[in-house]
């Protein structure tokens, strides 16, 4: 079961890893960018963009993915950037696999379990008659009337697709309500990754706070961290910042980070 993937530029391996309900579609332009120094990957995780579906959605079965990927590939000296769910992977990864892992850029997540609340957004995605959908117009009018950010509305309409005549959701809605849970989940049988590690934080989220401090260096000794005035969504609402933050930390020889 691979997963769909996409391949930018030369050199050293920068894997991306997106969020929940997001794609590699998300991460394109900063891909590119990344692509001027290093061999990037960015890649759609199962159940997500145009990767597989599966009844199977944890955390265990997102970090075999990206096991089996850097197999596959026959990656070494390998860079990680992980946001949000993407963010736990890429942690859970490090930790598990220290000596394959160069670097590590965490991005608005933290080491631990979250409380989830999806229902708002699962809500307003199963009122859209997908099978008799006519327009993305339409989709957008209905999900106005559940959710009234403009930028949230955008991000999961990436998810929509033409299907024939018709549409079809890319992302396994059904499945990824079902273990909803799970992705609030933490827990990792390893204790610590030494190399060189970044947290990129956005200023509006509460994500990764203050008391978090220990539990990330407990997890990661190495770490540093950046704030960017920005929220959850932080690549996509400053991506200069983020930019400027993520390229800086790994384009650094590992001795001086």
């Amino acid at each position: 079961m691979n997963l769909f993937f996409r391949e930018f530029g030369e050199g050293e391996p920068l894997i991306i890893l997106h969020g929940f309900l997001g794609s590699s579609d998300n991460w394109v332009t900063l891909g590119k960018i990344y692509a001027e120094h290093f061999k990037v990957f960015i890649i759609d995780q199962r159940n997500h963009g145009q990767s597989f579906h599966s009844d199977d959605f944890d955390y265990h079965h997102l970090t075999s993915d990206l096991s089996d990927f850097i197999v596959e590939k026959s990656l070494t000296n390998v860079s990680l950037i992980g946001h949000s769910m993407g963010g736990k992977v890429v942690m859970k990864y490090a930790l598990e696999n220290p000596d394959q892992i160069n670097k590590l850029i965490v991005a608005d997540m933290a080491p631990k379990s979250y409380p989830v609340d999806y229902n708002l957004i699962f809500s307003a995605l199963n009122a859209i008659d997908i099978e008799n959908l006519k327009s993305r117009g339409e989709a957008e009018r209905i999900l106005s009337s559940h959710i009234a950010d403009f930028g949230m509305r955008q991000f999961l309409l990436k998810n929509l697709t033409r299907n024939g005549d018709g549409y079809k959701w890319k992302a396994n809605f059904k499945v990824l309500e079902a273990n909803i849970e799970k992705i609030g989940d933490w827990s990792t049988r390893s204790q610590a990754f030494e190399g060189p590690t970044l947290f990129i934080n956005g200023k509006q989220s509460d994500y990764v706070r203050d008391i978090d401090e220990p539990t990330i260096l407990s997890h990661f000794p190495a770490v540093s961290r950046v704030t960017i005035d920005a929220g959850h969504w932080l690549h996509a609402e400053k991506p200069n910042e983020f930019m400027e933050a993520s390229l800086n930390f790994l384009k650094k020889p590992i001795r001086a980070c």
